[in-house]
C-alpha cells in the first residue's frame, strides 16, 4: 500500500443553525502531510455533513491528481453506504452516494475504511475549524497548529 494516500475526512454539525464545517486531511504511506481543508457547508441532518466531507475528501484527491485513495471516516453509516449495505438512514444520503460512484472512477483505486473515533481526530479538528471558516481554508504545506499531532 505505499503508493496510497490515506485521507481523513469528518463533518461536524451544529443543529441549532444548520451550519457544518468539514474537515479533511491527506497523508502518503509514511504519515507525511500531503495537503488538507476546511469549509463551513449548510445542512440539516448531521449524517448529510459527513457525507459532504466524504464528497469534499474525494474532490480534494482528484484536484491533487491522487490515484490510489483511501478514505477513512468513524461514519459506519457511511461506509455501509459507500458499500451497498447500509438500511439506516442511507435514503437520505443516496443521492451523494451516487456521486461517490461517479467520482470514484476517476481513481485506480478507493478503498473506504471505517475507523475508530480516535483514529478520526485530527479531521475532526479540521471540521472545527470549517465550522468557524467564512471561506474555504486550504492546507499545503502544513496543517495548522490547531489540528494537532499528524501521527496517527
Amino acid at each position: 500500500m505505499s503508493n496510497y494516500v490515506k485521507i481523513n475526512f469528518d463533518g461536524a454539525w451544529k443543529k441549532d443553525s444548520h451550519l457544518a464545517g468539514l474537515g479533511v486531511v491527506a497523508r502518503d504511506a509514511i504519515r507525511s502531510f500531503c495537503g488538507g481543508l476546511a469549509t463551513s457547508f449548510h445542512c440539516n441532518l448531521a449524517l448529510v455533513a459527513e457525507v459532504a466531507a466524504g464528497l469534499c475528501a474525494l474532490k480534494f484527491a482528484l484536484n491533487h491528481n491522487f490515484t490510489d485513495i483511501i478514505l477513512e471516516t468513524y461514519s459506519k453509516i457511511l461506509v455501509e453506504g459507500v458499500k451497498g449495505g447500509g438500511k439506516n438512514g442511507v435514503w437520505a444520503i443516496q443521492p451523494l452516494l451516487d456521486e461517490f460512484k461517479k467520482i470514484s472512477v476517476c481513481f485506480r483505486s478507493v478503498l473506504w475504511s471505517w475507523v475508530p473515533r480516535n483514529l478520526n481526530r485530527v479531521a475532526h479538528k479540521a471540521a472545527a475549524i470549517g465550522i468557524k471558516a467564512e471561506q474555504l481554508e486550504s492546507w499545503a504545506v502544513r496543517p495548522p497548529v490547531s489540528c494537532g499531532s499528524f501521527t496517527i
